[in-house]
């Protein structure tokens, strides 16, 4: 398999497609199977070889990705809880999500897709307070 086919079977999975749609996907894509230099078994095998290189590390990830967001992303605002070493809240905010609040006073999203993940462990959305003062918002998880 080529480099673009592999970032297709991630990218494809991200998106809730399996391996042999993606591979089907991918061919029709191309023109037909003979432009693609992988099997739909090649696809599977590099799915495989993803999921268990990330292995149990995806919420550190996650954490890793949004702490450099902060680095990166003007009044980009991450905290986050964990509870026996695993992830159990997470709240962010950017500049336009911190306007909305300047502005309306009381509006606060969720991201229903995180609801839960394989394993079924709740990701918990419970309540907490938030103040912002002086451009900084605090949170307190409860």
């Amino acid at each position: 398999m080529n480099q673009s086919e592999k970032m297709f079977v991630v990218k494809a999975a991200a998106n809730k497609i399996g391996a042999t749609k993606a591979h089907h996907l991918y061919c029709n894509i191309k023109g037909g199977y003979e432009y693609v230099h992988g099997t739909t078994d090649d696809f599977k095998n590099h799915q495989r070889d993803v999921n268990h290189f990330i292995g149990e590390s995806d919420a550190q990830m996650l954490i890793n990705k949004m702490e450099n967001r902060t680095m990166y992303v003007p009044n980009f605002t991450f905290q986050y809880m964990v509870d026996n070493d695993e992830l159990v809240a997470m709240f962010w905010a950017d500049e336009v999500a911190k306007c909305n609040y300047k502005e309306f006073g009381d509006i606060v999203s969720f991201d229903a897709t995180f609801n839960s993940n394989n394993e079924s462990h709740d990701f918990h959305t419970e309540s907490y307070e938030i103040q912002v003062e002086s451009h900084e918002i605090q949170l307190e998880f409860h």
